[in-house]
């Protein structure tokens, strides 16, 4: 699942929530009952994603009526404020004169990590090692969430309403693979196969398979009432969270694709707790998951327990708290440790640091981080000697408004050795950094900004900057409310 996506919906969630409170409010609403709204009470909100629905609904059977709405209100006042600080900080990142405005390239690719996909305004670029970047296609409104196929064949991402469109990275075989709004795809790791949770239409919440080509193939059903999933390094498994009825905690379960047969895990999470996956380990023996307690979409914006869980065992390990965002959680290159971004707080500016888990093993370490300081973004160096990081401000404020701007600046790029050691910033290094990447041969770092896409080397020197003016379709131009997803998120590298 992209972030792109999720912050998509947790805009849409807003504008819902806002609908429930008016209607919630109003006498027609209270004359009516629980069942004098359609879809009433159901555990999957019309944002599309089952786990991110109605908060106050999902809770109705315990909790009263009035209270439920009290909570409601809360809920709806912070996000707003927590969103709207990401609309004020994109206005004044892109007021930034180190903006580049024109064409969206101003120099070739040379060692990066592998092609390039980005949006600049309404069009679809692309670019491989030692190519300047070429349009591909064009939309009719701003496309997100590019994702290169295991090959660099193919490239699927969102266009006019969150539907899936594929084009190959000449602009060749253009089409739209799905006519529906969608909640998560992932490419196989091993093949031109697409998996797909579509968030409205006919297959809503249903796992299907698409296979690539040049003209809309018939999807492959998988299971139906899918929260989240993931592909198995190999790409022959898909484990994915089935969501359960009502108070039923949702279970895990594994789809082998070459055989069509699905097994459900034993491992069973407390009542009413739903699931997101996060990752295979690499070696297949186990999985690591956030527990979403009560299906909370307010506890899936600020954080949730990430833990790992072994495919035979009925418990499950408890790593860290984090964010729900894949790009803060990095496997080493040999698989047996994970980086990721703890997060103390509700908000990633507030004592967040890193900590290299051994998820077979259910530990974690946590490296130095100095006072005032929080630690973000961690990247493996191809050796798994290194990481690459971004450091920032602590900032005091849990309400960020126009401050969230000024913390993204503050953002740096950082590397130091595997157990946190020698660390060091990167001398010209753009503010503003996130996404960190080595390069193939570990002696370069790429990372984007809120406007662009920048390489440097590792010891410093004089960023270079690849591709500029992107741009994607969320409201904002910066950072989310919660300080996570810059401008830059629209452009992703290939294998």
């Amino acid at each position: 699942m992209t972030d792109e996506i999720f912050e998509q919906r947790l805009r849409r969630d807003l504008r819902r929530l806002a609908d429930e409170l008016a209607v919630e409010s109003s006498p027609k609403r209270r004359g009516h009952g629980s069942s004098g709204r359609p879809g009433a009470g159901s555990r999957h909100g019309s944002s599309g994603r089952p786990g991110a629905g109605t908060w106050s609904l999902r809770r109705s059977r315990v909790l009263s009526p009035t209270f439920g709405r009290i909570l409601l209100v809360v809920w709806l006042v912070v996000a707003v404020c927590l969103v709207g600080s990401g609309v004020v900080a994109g206005r004044v990142l892109n007021a930034s004169p180190a903006r580049l405005h024109g064409s969206p390239a101003v120099a070739t690719l040379a060692e990066v990590p592998g092609p390039l996909a980005y949006f600049s305004g309404r069009r679809l670029y692309t670019a491989s090692p030692g190519s300047a970047p070429r349009g591909v296609a064009t939309v009719a409104a701003p496309g997100s969430a590019p994702q290169w196929s295991a090959d660099g064949s193919w490239i699927a991402y969102l266009g006019s309403a969150g539907h899936l469109h594929l084009v190959r990275p000449d602009g060749s075989g253009a089409h739209l693979a799905l006519a529906d709004p969608v909640t998560a795809m992932a490419w196989s790791p091993a093949a031109d196969l697409l998996a797909v949770v579509p968030a409205g239409g006919s297959m809503r919440d249903t796992l299907v398979l698409l296979a690539a080509g040049t003209q809309p193939t018939a999807p492959t059903v998988v299971a139906s009432s899918v929260s989240s999933f993931v592909w198995s390094a190999g790409g022959r498994r898909i484990a994915y969270a089935m969501a359960g009825p009502g108070l039923q905690p949702d279970r895990l379960v594994v789809y082998d694709v070459v055989s069509g047969t699905s097994t459900v895990l034993p491992y069973v999470p407390p009542a009413g707790t739903g699931l997101l996956l996060a990752g295979w380990w690499p070696d297949g023996s186990g999985l690591v998951v956030w527990l979403d307690p009560g299906r909370s979409a307010a506890a899936e914006a600020t954080g949730l327990g990430l833990v790992s869980v072994p495919l035979g065992s009925a418990a499950a390990m408890f790593l860290a708290r984090t964010f729900v965002y894949l790009p803060w959680l990095a496997w080493s290159p040999g698989g047996h440790r994970l980086a990721l971004a703890s997060m103390p707080g509700a908000f990633p500016w507030q004592g967040s640091r890193i900590e290299v888990c051994r998820p077979a093993a259910g530990t974690c370490t946590a490296l130095p981080e100095p006072a005032g300081t929080v630690g973000l973004d961690p990247a493996w160096s191809p050796s798994g000697d290194r990481l690459a990081f971004v450091r920032a401000p602590v900032l005091s404020s849990s309400s960020p408004g126009g401050g969230l701007a000024r913390w993204y600046q503050g953002r740096r790029l950082w590397v130091s050795r595997a157990d946190g050691s020698g660390a060091r910033p990167v001398p010209g290094a753009a503010p503003g950094a996130a996404q960190p990447r080595f390069t193939p041969s570990g002696r370069s770092l790429v990372y984007v900004t809120a406007w662009s896409v920048d390489t440097v080397g590792l010891t410093g020197g004089h960023a270079a900057t690849l591709a500029t003016g992107l741009a994607g379709a969320l409201d904002t131009a910066g950072p989310d409310g919660y300080g996570k997803l810059p401008w830059g998120g629209t452009a992703v590298w290939g294998s």
